[in-house]
């Protein structure tokens, strides 16, 4: 049961962060990272993980971009986000195959606009 409530929730914090593969210890350590640092300087926990799913993966970053980020320019200040960001980016290039493409979504019936990531998986021999 231990290692089902373990993975059940690595799973869940997984797709938050637009990873498929399991990485175990990886995994729980850039989980714990981010939540540890979203604890420390108060980061709105639902904008957190809503705005990465936004943001390009080159402006985590830029300064200049995460200012259009609030929840995520709250967990830059944080002593841990350089290495935070370091092992998101590449924990992410650990899964090959996978590319992020930006979209935009307006839902007419309430007059908002969503923005977002879509995650494809490819073959090699697509490229």
């Amino acid at each position: 049961m231990h290692k089902c409530i373990f993975g059940c929730f690595r799973s869940t914090f997984r797709k938050k962060l637009g990873l498929h593969d399991d990485m175990d210890d990886t995994d729980h350590h850039l989980i714990a990272l981010l939540l540890q640092m979203m604890e420390e300087r108060g980061a709105d926990f639902t904008q957190t993980f809503r705005q990465l799913g936004e943001i390009s993966l080159t402006d985590l970053r830029n300064p200049e971009a995460l200012n259009n980020y609030w929840s995520l320019k709250k967990l830059s200040s944080h002593v841990n986000y350089p290495a935070f960001t370091e092992a998101y980016l590449t924990r992410i290039e650990a899964e090959k195959g996978w590319l992020q493409i930006p979209y935009f979504h307006f839902d007419s019936e309430y007059r908002n606009c969503t923005k977002g990531n879509f995650l494809f998986k490819f073959d090699k021999e697509d490229r």
